[in-house]
């Protein structure tokens, strides 16, 4: 039993002590031996310039890194001449647009001169034609009136003084056949005459 355990307590201190020496070593071999250090070589470079390093590794990775940086280098710049293409048609038709609505507005323009001379020439043959009628027995007058349009005979009458177109009215109902047509037309028109009358009435106010 003593054996046993003398044995067994040389056999414990053994174990410590090549624990410790291997750890010693491993220790040793770490600080005290040189180790590799990658190849780097330094670029030949004119004094004062900052000194360049070259790293001598490569690897897959870093091919397929490249390789892929590249691809999305050249989509990049796909994409940016795309969109100058883009902007170039955008300025384009901006600039055709701008023509356009310049062209609406000159032609705009120019039709209502056209209107405004086309209202003052019609608004003075009706001036005239409201004081021939005027000038002439109703009876006259009223045969002239029925050939025409009642937007016509409406803006005739405004020309006219009150007394002459109730005169020409008169005569629509005196010369009324059994119809009555001609009776409804001159209710029209004095109606019409009224409402247009009133409309210029609150326009002016």
């Amino acid at each position: 039993m003593k054996r046993l355990f003398q044995s067994s307590l040389l056999t414990g201190l053994l174990a410590v002590v090549l624990f410790f020496g291997i750890q010693g070593y491993l220790v040793f071999r770490f600080f005290w031996t040189p180790h590799e250090t990658p190849s780097v070589r330094t670029a030949e470079i004119e004094p004062g310039e900052p000194a360049r390093f070259y790293w001598d590794f490569w690897t897959p990775e870093i091919d397929a890194f490249v390789d892929d940086l590249r691809v999305q280098r050249q989509a990049l710049e796909e994409r940016k001449a795309e969109l100058a293409g883009i902007e170039a048609r955008v300025v384009a038709e901006r600039l055709e647009l701008e023509k356009t609505r310049q062209r609406l507005e000159a032609f705009r323009s120019s039709l209502e001169e056209s209107i405004v001379e086309v209202g003052l020439t019609e608004e003075k043959n009706l001036k005239t034609l409201a004081q021939t009628y005027s000038n002439i027995p109703p009876d006259a007058a009223l045969l002239i009136l029925r050939e025409m349009e009642d937007d016509v005979v409406v803006k005739i009458l405004m020309h006219m003084k009150p007394d002459v177109v109730g005169a020409i009215l008169e005569e629509m109902t005196i010369q009324a056949d059994d119809t009555g047509l001609l009776v409804k037309r001159a209710a029209t028109l004095s109606n019409r005459l009224r409402l247009v009358r009133r409309e210029n009435s609150d326009t002016n106010s």
